[in-house]
């Protein structure tokens, strides 16, 4: 039984006009439950209470919640929004805090609640027309939400115009002869009428005046009727809004090349393509850029060469670190802390770093889940690997790589810089300014994160002494905010006048050479008795070990320089005497030892060895990168040849090269220049910062 139909005279169905006021009756007083379980649409909100709303404050979610362009959608009254994203992003639990959060927001002057209209496209797996099921169950919200008549007869009376435009009146009488339930037969006539759905739709929300939400989930999930679907969404939007009408719709799903077409020129947000893809949408628009310009990471990333260089930590050692009590202060701390590390040169620092930077989440379980970002100055790799700015871009990228939820904290930098580029003939790469990357870094001290993050900073006395002061206090800032991410700052460097106003501010300090002779004893014996394999008896080699370690004052380089000459003196021949007058003949401090060492190359006897020497040195010296083994071998020829015309394949330039020279760096380099593999590759590096302005 139907509401609002009476039994019909049978000389009206002779008449058109009379079958349509008959039907026009029964619209106008079909009651909403009726209406309801005669439509043919899926109920969004039983499907949508099957999964509870998620806690959408969580990072994971950041993608979304914290972009620029969702900020833009939300706070606007009318504007179109494209949210694509895997299963994985989050991107279905998403669409239903949305729906939530539009609902429990009221406009401001009038108090009023707005229309939320949404659909999930899986919902209608199976179904004859996805379009007409998406139309017939917004509808199915409104009604059920306002129960009013008017809407009813609104859509229905819609529907009944396209029906009569279509049909004659023999085929009307036709019609009415076989109805036992007129509105179910409209109902079931237009089903397959998509444009006659869609129109109906439209004057139903035309009448709305309220600020009206259309949220629609899933759009990968439309299948074979999908470009009609999408094109039949977005026309009914974009006339809402042609009628100025407050309609804000967010579209949701996987997007695929198919989707961007049909799209075009709706601002989308596409999981963490801008961060790290290489397209994005904008304006009217897509914009395919080259990798290094889409790529926020890119924009960042810097080659901190340093690292692959440092010397592994001798087996056994620095495992001091994890119990020392300064150390244990500043890790179980619940809150951001500095922790400083200062010690001589050659004491051990960076091989500590390095140690730590590649134990910590092995070895603190509270770190699992951490942040790591790094960088190790160093003078002798050049001015880049010095500079304030490269030390900056190089931890934000380590950031912004490991968890793609802190991105928003750059977007609105990246996004001008974009634009700049597009706007200028200067270039396409971006570069953030350098107060920008402060700016940035200061923020990530707010970012609401259960996450710890680990800045481990090495060799600061190493770096640019350009800005030092105002970088360090950026560093303590860190430490000292009250925001919710925990923010643990490592620094690691020589004594330094900028380091010494944080050593005293700091949460946690420890002096290298104060904590390290455990190391430095087994270090000595590893290198006179496994590496060098001192042919010594054993009470000498005994006496000279102690000798050593007691005078090492906590610096490995020192104990490796002595070793080293300690073997070349023994090779003469000795006396118990002579190896012991010998030893406390070396200075004791680092830069007295390498001046003796020096000394001793200018005093040599040995002419050649004294001039090829000072060569080396003032090439790893003053070359603006390491040099490899045959680049280093050419240039050594090249300097023969300073005041005559040079051929490379030239005969006398050949029989130039030294033959060995390996063998003739360690021989010339008084133990000083050492050949480190780096990458298959040979490279010549300094072992010592030193003023080499005597030679």
């Amino acid at each position: 039984m139907y509401y609002g139909c009476e039994k019909l005279e049978t000389n009206i169905l002779e008449d058109q006009f009379g079958i349509e006021k008959i039907l026009r009756a029964a619209i106008d007083n079909t009651h909403p439950d009726e209406f309801l379980y005669m439509l043919s649409a899926v109920n969004q909100e039983k499907h949508k209470s099957r999964t509870s709303s998620p806690n959408c404050e969580r990072p994971k979610f950041y993608w979304i919640f914290k972009n620029v362009d969702y900020e833009r959608w939300w706070s606007s009254s009318s504007a179109v929004l494209l949210l694509s994203g895997p299963p994985p992003s989050g991107i279905s639990q998403a669409a239903l805090y949305i729906v939530d959060q539009a609902k429990n927001t009221k406009d401001e002057a009038s108090g009023t609640e707005p229309c939320v209209l949404y659909f999930f496209c899986s919902t209608a797996a199976g179904t004859d027309s996805i379009t007409t099921v998406f139309v017939r169950s917004l509808l199915h919200q409104i009604v059920s939400h306002t129960r009013k008549k008017s809407v009813i007869a609104t859509f229905l009376c819609a529907l009944l115009e396209g029906i009569l435009s279509r049909n004659s009146a023999t085929d009307m009488e036709q019609w009415w002869l076989d109805v036992e339930n007129p509105i179910k037969k409209i109902l079931n006539v237009s089903q397959s009428c998509t444009n006659e759905n869609c129109d109906a739709l439209m004057a139903v929300l035309e009448a709305q005046q309220l600020q009206l939400y259309i949220i629609v989930a899933g759009l990968e999930n439309a299948k074979g009727e999908k470009r009609e679907f999408i094109s039949k969404v977005r026309e009914i939007v974009e006339q809402l809004q042609g009628r100025d009408l407050m309609v804000k719709a967010l579209l949701t799903g996987r997007v695929d090349d198919e989707i961007k077409d049909l799209l075009s020129g709706v601002p989308v947000i596409e999981y963490d393509t801008e961060r790290k893809g290489s397209i994005i949408l904008h304006s009217l628009l897509w914009v395919c850029l080259t990798q290094n310009n889409a790529e926020c990471l890119n924009s960042l990333r810097f080659d901190n060469t340093r690292y692959n260089k440092i010397s592994k930590e001798h087996k056994g050692s620095i495992e001091w670190l994890w119990t020392h009590e300064e150390y244990q202060k500043w890790t179980l701390s619940l809150t951001s802390r500095l922790f400083c590390i200062e010690g001589k040169p050659g004491s051990g620092k960076s091989t500590l770093m390095k140690y730590f930077k590649n134990k910590l989440l092995e070895r603190e379980s509270n770190a699992n889940s951490a942040i790591i970002a790094s960088f190790f100055y160093s003078y002798r790799d050049g001015e880049s690997q010095t500079s304030h700015y490269n030390m900056l871009r190089s931890i934000l990228y380590d950031i912004l790589q490991q968890d793609e939820s802190f991105f928003y904290h750059f977007q609105s930098e990246f996004r001008r810089y974009q634009a700049l580029i597009r706007g200028s003939s200067h270039g396409d790469h971006i570069e953030f300014h350098y107060e920008s990357l402060k700016n940035i870094l200061r923020s990530i001290g707010k970012h609401p994160s259960q996450k710890p993050v680990y800045l481990l900073i090495d060799a600061v006395d190493e770096s640019s002494d350009e800005d030092r002061r105002d970088v360090l206090q950026l560093l303590y800032e860190l430490c000292s905010n009250d925001g919710c991410c925990i923010i643990k700052v490592f620094i690691a460097s020589r004594p330094v006048i900028e380091l010494q106003p944080l050593i005293r501010k700091s949460h946690a300090f420890i002096r290298m050479q104060d904590v390290n002779k455990p190391d430095i004893q087994n270090f000595v014996h590893s290198l006179l008795e496994v590496e060098l394999q001192l042919e010594l008896p054993r009470n000498i080699l005994y006496e000279a070990k102690r000798y050593i370690f007691e005078n090492a004052q906590g610096v490995f380089l020192w104990v490796h320089l002595v070793g080293r000459q300690l073997v070349e003196y023994i090779e003469k021949g000795y006396s118990h005497r002579e190896i012991f007058g010998f030893l406390k003949s070396l200075p004791t401090e680092l830069e007295g030892l390498y001046q003796r060492i020096i000394t001793n190359l200018e005093m040599n006897a040995e002419k050649g060895r004294t001039v090829v020497g000072k060569r080396m040195f003032q090439l790893v010296l003053f070359m603006h990168r390491p040099l490899t083994v045959s680049e280093f071998q050419h240039a050594l020829a090249i300097a023969e040849f300073a005041d005559t015309e040079l051929t490379p394949s030239g005969k006398s330039f050949q029989e130039a090269l030294i033959i060995g020279i390996e063998k003739r760096i360690i021989h010339c380099g008084c133990n000083l220049l050492e050949v480190k593999g780096h990458n298959g590759i040979f490279f010549i590096e300094y072992c010592f910062k030193w003023e080499f302005n005597q030679m």
